[in-house]
Order: structure tokens, then C-alpha cells, then sequence
């Protein structure tokens, strides 16, 4: 973000000249974005599982557990950051791009069409719908009034 700033201040872009900015960049951007994407999919998913009929699944679904998934998601991301800035490359007048043709294969059949596209909206999807319909079926339910609105507004915020 500091980056574009200032290139778009003083018109210098230090990624096309730093093979380390270049790096750093991508890396930081790329790790950003999939740990958001894949944050809002988990909580998702354990909105469906708070909402869940079963008192086994409901029980499952603790701080502690939300916070080691969402730490091993983020180790995750990073790792794969890394691994994917090992591959970027100052490249003449393009700049900073990806040198690997293997990798570049890989970003542009897999990781925007898929990691970045269609399964984080496919997770969200399918997990918020399944978390409605929990919600739907808590109203027949014998629990407290309150716990049911609360239930219904967390859905509303995932939706």
C-alpha cells in the first residue's frame, strides 16, 4: 500500500528495480488476500456448526479452536507466499513478474481461477446456506428467544 502510494507520488516504482521489494510485495499482497478470504470461508463454516442441531458438533465450536485453525490458516498462506515470491523475477521493462513457467502455469490455471475465485465463493456459499437452514430449523427448537435472535443476526452478518 506505502508502495503505490508513493509511486503514484513521486512516479518511481522501486518493485522494478529492488528484486527484494519486488519479492516482499507480492508476497505480503498475496498472503493478505487469501488469509482474508479464507478467514471470512471459516467463519462460515463455523457459524454452520454453531447453528448445527447436533449439541456434539455445537460443543466443538470454541474460541480455542477458532483461533488454532485460523493461526494454521495463516501459517498456510504465508507458506505458500513465500513459495510463490521465491518465483518472482525483475524482468527488463516488465518489471516484476513471475520467471517460472511451471509457476506461471500454476497461477493462471489454479490460483486465480481457484484459491482466489470459485472455492473461497463456493465455501462461503455452501457453508452460509447450510447455516440459514440451521437457523430455520433452531426457530422450531425449544431454546431461548434471545439465543435464537442472536443465532439469526450472526447468519445475517455471514450471509
Amino acid at each position: 500500500m506505502s508502495l503505490t502510494i508513493l509511486t503514484s507520488k513521486y512516479g518511481d516504482d522501486a518493485t522494478g528495480r529492488s528484486l527484494g521489494w519486488c519479492k516482499f510485495k507480492y508476497m505480503l499482497a498475496q498472503t493478505l488476500a487469501l488469509t482474508s478470504y479464507y478467514t471470512i470461508c471459516l467463519t462460515a463454516i463455523d457459524q454452520f456448526f454453531s447453528t448445527n442441531y447436533q449439541f456434539r458438533l455445537r460443543q466443538m465450536c470454541t474460541i480455542k479452536l477458532a483461533q488454532y485453525v485460523t493461526f494454521i490458516s495463516i501459517c498456510i498462506w504465508i507458506a505458500h507466499s513465500i513459495l510463490s515470491g521465491w518465483f518472482f523475477d525483475i524482468q527488463g521493462s516488465l518489471g516484476c513478474v513471475v520467471s517460472n513457467p511451471i509457476w506461471q502455469q500454476y497461477i493462471s490455471s489454479f490460483f486465480y481461477p481457484v484459491l482466489i475465485g470459485l472455492l473461497p465463493i463456493a465455501i462461503l456459499l455452501l457453508f452460509s446456506l447450510l447455516a440459514f437452514h440451521n437457523v430455520r430449523r433452531i426457530v422450531r427448537r425449544q431454546i431461548p428467544i434471545v439465543r435464537r435472535r442472536l443465532d439469526q443476526q450472526l447468519t445475517a452478518m455471514v450471509l
